[in-house]
């Protein structure tokens, strides 16, 4: 490609302008050059054009453009997690909203951002700049950067919120998946069948008739439905059709809610549509709380984002509970949607306000979840920051139990074991299990260094100590002394 002359301007990090020209096969390519030279590229235009013209094109030399309607999903992972890396890497947030209006593929996209840009340059906060195009960015990415702005926390806030939307891309994968492959073999099946009654029936009914044998009743309806799909196939494939198209603007409209609880009720989808929204409401819920969002005001996000009828239903009943100080797990435990476990799980949050105490060692995996968890779980964790970090020796108080933290890595680098004395107890979680010793094909774990935390930590405890694995049956220490393959000599 031969190389064209365009005009240019940039800022350097100072906040310099800067204009000039420069030779290059495209827009891109000075763009990239200006980067390099550490300027930040505002305005490309081809010098043909005149300065005047060029100083109101955008980036590229294209004509205007409209402004984005609406971001997909993946998208908004995308200028999530971008800007989550740039922030994180000490790039001021104007910057990198700058330099991500020059990346992206999207070019309405790009003009978007730019345009919140300079919105937070002017002086507007992020959260308010981004709430001024609602149909393009949803209340739950906004509210998740107001919270991040109030913390000074925006690369953790912007990278759970990637993190939320990278899994929410992956659940609707799979439900798609789910729901395809029956949609199509209804389809073809439908289609078959009329294929066999339009055309391969006709020939029968010939044949029979030259023979003058008297037909059952059933065959003869059967033999006249065939010879009308053969004259009328207009009218057998576009009435279905009609009726299909019919009723689904009927179930996206005011039939919503009923086909949202009959769904629920059938055996094939009901189970799917189940997991998928538990997945979806319990990772969304999670991540609003943990980053400062108050309960009621997350809340009012998932009634605004969720699709399913059932789950806004629950959804209000739960702002109301909340409201009346009867809490959330009770609208919970009787929707028809989610899992009794998940209500479980939020009454003992709310009745213990219990803490996530883990060895120091653990805390920047808990907080970052190694990429690798992905492929070995079905829903990997969220990110969580550790309310108490603990050390090898520590004691904790449980009730009137007294309990001492034993670091048992391997497993994990933070992995450790809780020993009661006075019970004659350790919890050793996913260190040693009966006839056997935990995985240690994860991030950061090591088969001679949990080898070494068995023998040298758990093995030292009273013959007599009951172990309680984090799952399986329990054992005793002496007998896995003595007989686990896994630690003889």
């Amino acid at each position: 490609m031969a190389s064209l002359s365009w005009t240019y301007r940039g800022r350097d990090m100072s906040g310099k302008t800067v204009e000039g020209s420069m030779d290059a096969e495209t827009a891109d390519a000075v763009a990239e050059r200006l980067r390099q030279q550490g300027y930040i590229p505002t305005m490309i235009a081809p010098a043909k054009r005149g300065v005047s013209a060029a100083l109101d094109a955008p980036i590229g030399g294209a004509k205007k453009i409209q402004a984005a309607t609406r971001m997909s999903v993946t998208q908004l992972y995308l200028v999530s997690r971008q800007l989550a890396t740039m922030i994180a890497a000490g790039i001021p947030l104007v910057q990198s909203l700058a330099i991500l209006s020059q990346q992206v593929d999207d070019a309405r996209v790009g003009q978007l951002l730019a345009d919140v840009r300079r919105n937070v340059e002017s002086g507007e906060t992020f959260a308010a700049s981004l709430g001024k195009h609602p149909s393009v960015f949803p209340p739950l990415f906004v509210h998740m950067v107001e919270a991040g702005e109030a913390s000074g926390t925006m690369d953790v806030v912007l990278d759970r919120v990637a993190t939320h939307f990278e899994k929410e891309v992956e659940v609707r994968g799979k439900v798609k998946g789910a729901l395809v492959y029956p949609a199509v073999l209804v389809g073809v099946a439908a289609v078959a069948i009329m294929a066999l009654m339009g055309f391969v029936l006709p020939t029968f009914i010939d044949m029979f008739a030259e023979f003058g044998m008297e037909l059952p009743l059933v065959t003869r309806l059967l033999f006249g439905f065939g010879k009308s799909v053969q004259k009328y196939w207009y009218l057998h494939f576009g009435v279905p059709a009609l009726i299909i198209v019919a009723f689904i603007r009927y179930i996206k409209g005011p039939g919503k809610s009923w086909w949202d609880h009959f769904l629920l009720g059938t055996k094939v989808f009901g189970s799917v549509v189940r997991k998928s929204q538990t997945a979806q409401f319990a990772r969304t819920f999670g991540m609003l709380v943990q980053s400062g969002v108050p309960m009621l005001q997350a809340l009012d996000i998932l009634d605004r984002l969720s699709d399913n009828a059932v789950v806004r239903e629950t959804v209000v009943e739960a702002k109301a509970s909340v409201r009346d100080g009867v809490g959330l797990a009770r609208p919970l435990r009787q929707s028809q949607i989610f899992p009794p476990m998940l209500a479980h799980m939020v009454a003992i949050g709310e009745e213990t306000g219990a803490l996530v105490a883990v060895h120091a060692a653990e805390a920047e995996a808990l907080a970052n979840p190694p990429g690798l968890l992905g492929h070995l779980v079905a829903q990997p964790p969220p990110a969580i920051r550790a309310d108490l970090l603990l050390s090898d020796g520590d004691l904790l108080e449980i009730g009137s139990l007294t309990a001492q933290v034993l670091h048992t890595p391997g497993h994990s680098p933070g992995g450790i074991s809780i020993w009661v004395a006075s019970a004659g107890a350790v919890f050793c979680g996913d260190a040693l299990f009966r006839r056997g010793i935990g995985r240690t094909d994860f991030f950061g774990s090591s088969h001679e260094l949990l080898l070494r935390s068995i023998r040298e930590r758990l093995f030292a405890l009273p013959p007599q100590t009951v172990a309680y694995p984090g799952h399986g049956p329990r054992t005793v220490i002496a007998e896995e002394r003595a007989s686990n393959p896994w630690l003889q000599p």
